[in-house]
């Protein structure tokens, strides 16, 4: 008799956002925390930005490029990219370009994607990512 068992975790959709200097202010009003610039006392233009993020185990800040996520219990945690792109995929319900994207028959303005569309936009939206943090690469 075997009494070690295997489990799998449940699926749990969450709401995220990867933080940008653009979207900085809004993601701190959303989770309810705080803006955080400092700027190097040797170099001003270089600045540290991040969301110091409120947590039932303290607060921790959300730099940018790290994804701020609200569970389904509506705690916020703090995610680097690495670990999110690994552990999470887009939710078929996710807003894409300001779009709002909806299980087919469940609202109206309903628009439906395939499986093979939704991998398309999803590496169209990490390019896109990526270029925006690390520029275009040269040709």
């Amino acid at each position: 008799m075997e009494i070690i068992q295997k489990y799998t975790t449940r699926p749990d959709e969450v709401e995220a956002v990867q933080v940008t200097s653009e979207n900085i202010d809004q993601i701190a009003r959303w989770c309810g925390g705080e803006v955080v610039r400092e700027g190097k006392a040797s170099d001003p233009t270089d600045v540290y930005q991040a969301v110091t993020v409120p947590r039932v185990n303290g607060p921790i800040d959300a730099r940018l490029g790290y994804y701020v996520i609200k569970n389904s219990r509506g705690r916020f945690e703090v995610s680097s990219p690495e670990i999110f792109e690994k552990k999470f995929g887009r939710s078929v319900s996710a807003t894409i370009q300001g779009v709002s994207v909806v299980p087919e028959g469940q609202g109206t303005g309903t628009i439906s994607l395939d499986t093979d569309d939704h991998f398309q936009q999803a590496l169209k939206d990490r390019q896109t990512a990526r270029e925006t943090f690390f520029g275009k690469p040269s040709l």
